[in-house]
């Protein structure tokens, strides 16, 4: 959910005294829930496709080609995605979408490094939670100032 639908589904929330979401992964994870299909579609999600099943794409043999081919199919794939050769171009590549994650129209808190070669990708196998050919890299936690306007202190 970009933050624009993000900012027009709070707006409409306040309006029929609702409680807001606190971002936009909880706003879709809660849209994704709701038992109503049609308030599942109006709330505006969105996403990026970053693979196709094994057995289905088998003439494929990196995962560049699958976005490349994902992109002809029609699916939304990630415009910045770049590929990377070495530890150097991956922590200079980490280090601008840190810098530059808030002139995103959505938000991120992080990237995900994987190797390219799908028969690398089947050699390293996967753990019951994760695969280990990829790695999420999480930015540091973006802080804010608040201030406490008033503190009121109860018995009972």
């Amino acid at each position: 959910m970009n933050r624009s639908a993000f900012g027009k589904l709070n707006a409409e929330r306040l309006r029929n005294n609702e409680l807001t979401f606190a971002n936009p992964r909880n706003a879709a994870a809660g849209s994704l829930r709701v038992l109503d299909p049609k308030i599942t579609a109006s709330r505006r999600l969105d996403f990026f496709a970053y693979m196709i099943p094994p057995a289905k794409a088998s003439f494929v043999t990196h995962q560049w080609k699958v976005l490349e081919l994902l992109t002809t199919m029609g699916f939304k794939v990630n415009p910045h995605r770049e590929r990377l050769r070495g530890i150097d171009e991956v922590l200079v590549f980490f280090q601008k979408w840190q810098r530059k994650r808030g002139e995103l129209p959505y938000e991120i808190d992080g990237l995900v490094i994987k190797v390219d070669s799908l028969t690398q990708q089947q050699s390293f196998g996967a753990t019951s939670k994760a695969p280990r050919w990829a790695i999420a890299c999480k930015f540091a936690a973006e802080q804010v100032t608040t201030v406490v306007e008033a503190i009121d202190v109860q018995v009972g």
